[in-house]
């Protein structure tokens, strides 16, 4: 009973939030209709069961959108505030959010997120660049954890380089560019004293795929890096990540056309074309491949399997990758089909009782295909409604 109490008092909290919410948003000269339009939108992206609703801490998206609508006809967008109020504002909701931090016992998840939210809201200054530092080291410092010649340097100098962007486009006379530029030096020299070592592990030719990603990551440039590129093409090939295995050949291949390496590369694809099943790997090599030979033969294999391809996912990744490409349409119906077909089960899961299936296939129709009409049917509720 007690439990059943509390989450009314939950869902009274979520209502008042968006109350104030759609006020802050009129006062600051934005649209009160905007809350609506969140709700409603939410609405057909998460589908909703009114099925023991009392149990609910949030109240249903529909209902959060019609008091919104109710509320919008009362509020009046006010004139836009100045860039020095704007500005003003989010410097001091930063300030709100870091001391709320202030004399507590915050979860570490907690505080990490807090501070990213504080950073979003007012990204310049001071206690900005303090998150920024502290983020970078903390990622370095975890990296740091792995043995030598697996730390991937090449991702934290990229790392470091990104943030030292940002912070000279927000403040050229920040001190914080000079303390990321000593510490990007200090990475980079660790990791050249690293390439000794890395060049005798790969002369006994006893490594592991780690070893191999890292390698690339920290060396792109040294001459071993074509063969290290294609061991690590060959290892993916292996170990049935053929997207991954694609790219790196094509790297070997493009970035070395006359070499030894490439040519091996060009084997590679041409072995591993027939029996690829990732549809944006074969439509990479169909159209970046320069070569009309395997160009011709991963055009072949996908026109093979364009129509039979088992894996939601596979499609998805292909429409996300080229929206527009040759075979869209056919992938995309393919999809389509998919998602019916997962639908039926929710159908029957839900039948029987199984609520867990029925929920995994949900999510599999939600997230890759959302405009599929197997997830039109969610959203308007005729499975989950029942």
């Amino acid at each position: 009973v007690s439990e059943l109490l509390l989450r009314s008092y939950s869902r009274e909290f979520e209502d008042e939030a968006d109350e104030e919410g759609q006020r802050w948003a009129a006062t600051a000269g934005y649209s009160p209709s905007g809350t609506q339009k969140l709700m409603t939108q939410m609405s057909t992206r998460l589908p909703e069961s009114r099925e023991y609703g009392y149990w609910r801490t949030h109240p249903f998206l529909e209902d959060r959108a019609q008091a919104a609508s109710a509320r919008g006809e009362y509020l009046q967008p006010q004139e836009a505030q100045t860039e020095e109020r704007v500005s003003d504002l989010r410097r001091s909701t930063q300030g709100t959010l870091l001391s709320f931090l202030e004399g507590r016992e915050v979860e570490e998840p907690d505080q990490l997120l807090i501070k990213e939210e504080a950073l979003a809201a007012w990204p310049s200054g001071r206690e900005a660049e303090a998150i920024r530092l502290e983020r970078l080291r903390r990622m370095r410092d975890e990296e740091l954890e792995n043995r030598p010649l697996y730390r991937d340097y090449g991702e934290l100098v990229e790392a470091y380089r990104q943030q030292a962007g940002i912070v000279g486009r927000l403040d050229p006379e920040s001190p914080l560019l000079a303390t990321l530029t000593d510490e990007e030096e200090e990475l980079q020299t660790s990791r050249l004293a690293l390439l000794a070592d890395a060049e005798k592990v790969l002369e006994d030719g006893v490594y592991e795929t780690e070893f191999l990603e890292t390698f690339v990551s920290n060396f792109p440039d040294v001459p071993a890096t074509p063969r290290v590129t294609l061991a690590l093409g060959e290892a993916y090939s292996r170990l049935g990540r053929q997207t991954e295995a694609v790219d790196a050949f094509l790297r070997v291949w493009e970035g070395a056309p006359e070499s030894e390496e490439a040519e091996k590369a060009r084997r590679g694809l041409q072995n591993l074309a027939p029996i690829l099943r990732s549809l944006g790997a074969l439509e990479e090599l169909a159209t970046r491949s320069g070569d009309p030979a395997l160009a011709e033969l991963a055009a072949h294999r996908l026109d093979e399997i364009v129509g039979s391809f088992k894996e939601l996912s596979n499609g998805a990744e292909y429409l996300r990758r080229f929206p527009d490409g040759e075979h869209s349409e056919p992938v995309r119906s393919r999809v389509h089909q998919l998602a019916d077909g997962l639908y039926g089960e929710v159908v029957l899961y839900q039948a029987v009782g199984d609520h867990l299936k029925a929920l995994e296939r949900i999510q599999k129709i939600l997230e890759y295909a959302p405009l599929s009409p197997a997830a039109e049917k969610l959203r308007e509720g005729a499975v989950l409604g029942s």
